[in-house]
């Protein structure tokens, strides 16, 4: 069927002043009201953290009753309140803690573990990478691909509200037919197959391998609760899917009826469901699939193997539920390189296996400055192949658009 926007054109205000482009990446400026509008269905649509931060993002962009001092203030305000809460934290711990009992645990770290560890993180970026290079079906180089994927990674280290899947898209956008928009779409795609995975391995954890005697063991409900909710989105996913046509009638006629010009959310709404049938074009899904349940195989184990760098007592089951909490964690509260977010999250997984909360919090601390360390170091290293700048970084985190990009008259295409 046809869709009803196949031959519509969707007229972009092309004044100096307006930014509300989606950054150059082929969707029309839109009110405030109606781009918080796209973003929360999308969020709902996909279920993943990259939308959460993606409406976020577009809440503090450039709009013509916004003035640029303003934004800039309510994005620092932001940020500095999530490192404040995260300075408090520490300070709290720091003076209820013996820090010297940890400082001795990270001191007594396994070299040839730590070498181990040190070469799974970067295995880890790499079948990512790999990955949504299937997904873009992208005709550039995958070193290039794995290049924009760690400059994404860094972006969400380095900058507030983790702008780094705008970054990406507008990095990715020269290399898509249809411009920003696909790549975004496809960012999503991308996100939602990293919750599925993690959501089996969450359920496969509590159902089969939590050892007997510890604290998670037998936790059926969660099991099944997180089961029904993976089975709920998935169906809202195919019932979005199936019937997009209908969907997007539906909203013009309650932007009609309401006086309301609602076609950014109809064009909202159509990228994301081209994102999700991305997946299902030349055997894009089942490569992907199991590439998804590999990069957090190899996560989960990077957790492992670094638990035993530290002498700690480790089922792999651990690792498998100190991953899932990061995840859930950061989902629900996406703090600047996830400070504060992923060192609660691995110690609340390793106290419900016994372990000490010193050695707990030993542990989250490593494995933290390691990561955030390796997606700096991979991130620089990129924008120097990319023959970029740290500037330029900013800016497509501001702007959401690479240098020399112009601004596209945007049209939808089935």
């Amino acid at each position: 069927m046809e869709s009803p926007l196949q031959n519509q054109r969707l007229q972009a205000d092309n004044s100096p002043s307006d930014l509300n482009d989606f950054g150059g990446m082929g969707l029309p400026p839109c009110p405030a009201r109606a781009r918080i509008v796209g973003c929360t269905l999308l969020k709902h649509q996909v279920g993943i953290h990259g939308i959460e931060n993606a409406g976020r993002y577009l809440f503090t962009m450039n709009h013509a009753n916004a003035p640029r001092a303003s934004r800039g203030h309510a994005a620092i305000l932001k940020a500095g309140l999530l490192l404040a809460l995260g300075a408090g934290l520490y300070f709290l711990l720091h003076h209820s803690l013996e820090f010297t009992r940890v400082y001795e645990i990270i001191a007594s770290a396994d070299p040839l573990l730590l070498t181990l560890m040190l070469f799974l993180l970067p295995l880890s970026n790499g079948l990512r990478a790999l990955r949504l290079h299937i997904i873009l079906q992208s005709t550039e180089s995958l070193l290039r691909t794995f290049h924009i994927a760690n400059i994404g990674n860094m972006a969400n280290n380095v900058l507030p509200l983790r702008a780094g899947e705008f970054c990406m898209a507008a990095l990715l956008a020269k290399d898509q037919s249809g411009g920003g928009a696909e790549a975004l779409s496809k960012l999503l795609a991308d996100r939602l197959l990293d919750i599925l995975a993690v959501a089996v391995f969450f359920i496969g954890t509590l159902l089969f391998l939590i050892p007997s005697g510890h604290a998670a063991q037998g936790n059926a409900t969660a099991a099944i609760t997180t089961g029904m909710s993976l089975a709920g989105v998935v169906l809202f996913l195919f019932t979005v899917t199936a019937f997009e046509p209908q969907l997007v009638q539906l909203i013009q006629a309650i932007g009609s009826r309401l006086g309301r010009n609602l076609d950014p959310l109809a064009a909202t709404l159509h990228a994301g469901v081209e994102g999700l049938r991305s997946l299902f074009r030349n055997g894009v899904f089942i490569r992907a699939f199991f590439l998804s349940f590999a990069i957090w195989l190899v996560i989960a184990a990077t957790l492992w193997v670094g638990m035993m760098m530290l002498g700690l007592p480790s089922p792999f089951a651990c690792a498998i539920l100190a991953m899932c909490f990061t995840v859930a964690g950061l989902i629900t509260v996406p703090a600047p390189a996830g400070i504060g977010t992923t060192h609660g999250a691995i110690v609340i997984a390793l106290t419900l296996f016994g372990i000490g909360f010193e050695q707990a919090l030993a542990f989250a601390i490593t494995y933290h400055a390691m990561t955030v360390g390796l997606n700096i170091g991979l991130g620089l290293l990129g924008l120097k192949c990319l023959d970029l700048d740290f500037g330029e970084l900013k800016r497509l985190a501001r702007t959401g658009r690479a240098s020399g990009a112009s601004k596209p008259e945007p049209e939808l295409v089935e």
